[in-house]
């Protein structure tokens, strides 16, 4: 049975103490000695203090804590000369200190235990490599890596009710987990660098392949300006964008299969290099900021998903051809916009007024979702230039359908010249009965909906070839009525 107290003031050698189940090794200042200072490998339960203000060195050596335990009261670290640290159970810090790089030949730090702080609010820095495979646990304080030449691999995990700050160049590769990650600056490189759990981006640049997973939130935080280098990176989570403009360069790719939720008035711009693109297959939205969030300035954007906009203004491409779903209640600003997939004012099962600052064209393929609520609820599309109509207007009714005989909804009102016609129109949510003439007003540049008869209440919906009908014959009628107007008005009851 071990029963050793060992104590050594600076590297003097070991000596016997009061029997006790474990070993207590005590590092005080001077420079370690394999053997000597604490057994080569440190086991558990045997213990290493390091003690005091004074300096410690690790000089061309190798120390590897296998099961036991290091806590660290006091004094700044030198690793120089090539030497190593193996942290392979819990090293503990209760001081505001650092591990630094003294010289010669690269020193590494290698964790693929515990490195916690659990004392001190202040940092406790890194500025050597440090080579992590375990877990980093912040529990107060920062836990800092400023020197650049931190890597973090597959197995990582950032914990703690404190900080873990990366402040400079750093290295991921492969399945990350955090909930207290904050990117403060310098180069964040990944290497099928999965994130997991939740980060904050406050400054510095993504570089290599990143995915957010799904579930999973990074919150692009103050003023910052924030970079995508070269980058690769895929969302199925969510990334909240509340702060900094966002620069990509050098063939960045944003792919975006989950959300991007808006509550700041800054830009995505091209930063020069080859070509980078945007790609929508989730959710964008602006849900606060009552200025303008510009999406792609100069750089290529796609829109497969929804992209909405309830607050200020959403800036697309000048020229930009929509796949999507345009929709909210805010405006959206484009010089010519092209919609092949949907215009959606208001929001689902409620209704609301959408606006385009620039032209508009929809092509064959493209809808324009309009709900009526009731005589004094529909969705409107305002649009400050022109508007050329084709495709399908898609017309619903919601929220009951409290909509009455001779009720007029202006659906679509343009300040620019109004042209064209819907090739298709398709019904929902209305009562048995109901009956319709859409007016293309080309006088006053807007489309009208004039109800003939709201039908039955309780008569139900009635089948879609009833509906083809019905729309052929209300067409004709429509065509009838066509004429100019002299006025404009948003609903006419």
């Amino acid at each position: 049975m071990r029963k050793l107290m060992t104590l050594l003031v600076g590297a003097s050698g070991l000596s016997m103490a009061t029997p006790a189940n474990a070993a207590t090794f005590i590092f005080s200042s001077g420079n370690y000695i394999p053997g000597v200072t604490a057994p080569e490998p440190l086991l558990s339960p045997d213990i290493l203090e390091l003690t005091t203000g004074s300096n410690k060195f690790w000089n061309g050596v190798s120390f590897t804590n296998q099961s036991g335990t290091v806590n660290w009261t006091g004094g700044t670290l030198f690793l120089q000369s090539g030497a190593t640290i193996n942290s392979q159970s819990l090293w503990n810090t209760t001081a505001n200190d650092s591990i630094v790089n003294n010289g010669g030949a690269t020193s590494t730090f290698n964790n693929s235990g515990i490195f916690r702080k659990s004392a001190g609010t202040g940092s406790t820095t890194i500025s050597n490599a440090f080579v992590n495979n375990g877990t980093i646990d912040a529990q107060t304080g920062t836990i800092a890596f400023n020197g650049g030449l931190a890597t973090f691999n597959t197995g990582s995990v950032f914990v703690g009710a404190g900080i873990n700050a990366i402040n400079s160049n750093a290295a991921f590769n492969g399945a990350i987990s955090s909930t207290n990650l904050d990117f403060n600056g310098g180069t964040f490189t990944g290497t099928n660098a999965a994130l997991s759990g939740a980060a904050d981006w406050n400054a510095g640049t993504f570089a290599g392949s990143w995915n957010l997973t799904s579930g999973s939130t990074l919150t692009a935080q103050s003023g910052s300006n924030k970079f995508l280098n070269g980058a690769n990176f895929s969302n199925p989570g969510t990334v909240n964008w509340r702060d900094g403009t966002l620069f990509l360069q050098n063939g960045s790719q944003i792919v975006n299969n989950g959300t991007i939720a808006i509550t700041s008035n800054n830009s995505i711009n091209n930063n020069g290099g080859a070509a980078s693109s945007f790609t929508n297959n989730g959710l964008i939205q602006k849900t606060a900021g009552t200025g303008t969030s510009t999406l792609a300035n100069g750089i290529a954007l796609d829109n497969n998903g929804t992209i909405n906009v309830l607050s200020g203004t959403i800036a697309l491409p000048a020229a930009f051809n929509n796949d999507g779903t345009l929709g909210g209640t805010g405006t959206f600003a484009s010089t010519n916009l092209t919609n092949d997939g949907s215009i959606a004012p208001g929001a689902l099962g409620a209704t609301g007024t959408l606006a385009l600052t620039g032209n508009f064209f929809q092509s064959a393929s493209g809808f324009l979702n309009s709900q009526l609520a009731s005589s004094g609820s529909s969705d409107l599309f305002n649009i400050s230039g022109t508007a050329g109509i084709s495709g399908t207007l898609a017309l619903s009714c919601i929220l009951g359908c409290a909509i009455s005989t001779g009720d007029s909804f202006v659906l679509l009102d343009s300040i620019g010249a109004l042209s064209g016609t819907f090739s298709n129109i398709t019904t929902s949510g209305f009562r048995t009965g109901f009956s319709f003439d859409v007016v293309y007003d080309y006088g006053a540049d807007l489309v009208r909906l004039n109800v003939l008869d709201a039908g039955l209440v309780g008569g139900g919906v009635p089948e879609p070839s009833t509906w083809a009908m019905l729309i052929l014959g209300f067409g004709m009628v429509g065509r009838a009525m066509r004429k100019r107007s002299t006025t404009r008005a948003s609903v006419l009851a």
